[in-house]
């Protein structure tokens, strides 16, 4: 974003540049001339003289040039909005993504919780001889089911957390 920014700054900067030359121009020159080897026989000369140029016609020139820098101009400003938008939307995406993320962690939370109810009622009935193994193995199932789905949220929570930091450039690549 910066460097598409910094090229608008640069071409406005040709544009004016151009610009110029449209006015005239002037220039000082001057010169020393001394000749000959001997003290008493040797001349000196100076010259001094202003020079203007003025553009009556270069073929449009500069209005070519002119017209190609603002064209450029308008390239880079809209390449800037089109990046805006792109990083807009990534940004949005990320922060839905960090919601959604987020509520899932709290369902496995949850679902983990009521899963090591459910294996502690089992592993009472079991013991209580109110049960078959075949329950009790089924309450450990969900149990370990239940704490993969929450490290499974956890880490795509962390995931979506990092997106996003990366989206709003707090994070580096």
């Amino acid at each position: 974003m910066l460097s598409i920014r910094e090229k608008i700054k640069s071409t406005e900067f040709t544009l004016k540049a151009t610009k110029t030359n449209y006015y005239p121009t002037f220039s000082l020159e001057s010169s020393y001339l001394r000749s000959g080897n001997h003290p008493d026989m040797d001349r000196d000369g100076w010259n001094l003289g202003i020079k203007f140029n003025f553009p009556l016609y270069n073929g449009n020139l500069t209005n070519y040039q002119i017209n190609e820098i603002l064209a450029n101009i308008a390239n880079l400003k809209y390449t800037e909005q089109v990046l805006m938008q792109s990083i807009k939307n990534e940004i949005e995406t990320a922060f839905y993504n960090l919601q959604e993320a987020s509520e899932k962690y709290n369902i496995s939370e949850k679902i983990l919780k009521q899963a090591e109810e459910n294996y502690e009622i089992a592993k009472g009935r079991y013991n209580a001889g109110l049960s078959t193994p075949i329950e009790l193995s089924d309450a450990e199932i969900e149990l370990e089911k239940g704490r993969l789905n929450r490290i499974s949220s956890k880490y795509d929570y962390l995931i979506s957390e990092a997106l996003l930091k990366k989206a709003i450039g707090e994070l580096d690549e």
